[in-house]
């Protein structure tokens, strides 16, 4: 089904897993319209979160254990948290929040744990 004006394919237009209430399309599934990948990821959020996870050992580590998307991006949201308590403005609430829940709202999880856990070649682990 392809997205149709209200939505046009934005992941963040809806919650995950939800359905467009006009043409049906599934949030999250489809990158928005006209978008460009950034740096061969699906956009500068998910570039993001996979750079500063791969350049530590430990926190690469973590998101290898993750056993699917939902635990990967519960991981990544519970480190934003910890910066977000670090705001300049003494509390986690705020536009230095705002700005990170927001950008994680646009990271492609699923890409992330594929990144971490690619399909096994001809069967083998």
């Amino acid at each position: 089904m392809s997205p149709c004006d209200y939505c046009q394919g934005n992941p963040t237009a809806g919650p995950r897993g939800e359905r467009c209430p006009i043409c049906g399309a599934l949030f999250g599934d489809m990158p928005p319209a006209g978008a460009e990948k950034y740096q061969g990821w699906t956009n500068r959020a998910t570039w993001c979160v996979a750079l500063w996870v791969n350049n530590e050992r430990e926190t690469q580590a973590l998101a290898e254990a993750c056993a699917d998307e939902d635990e990967l991006r519960a991981l990544v949201e519970e480190w934003a948290d910890g910066y977000a308590e670090q705001a300049p403005s003494g509390h986690p609430f705020g536009m230095f929040a705002d700005l990170v829940t927001g950008a994680l709202s646009a990271v492609d999880w699923r890409e992330l744990y594929a990144h971490w856990h690619p399909p096994s070649e001809g069967g083998q682990p």
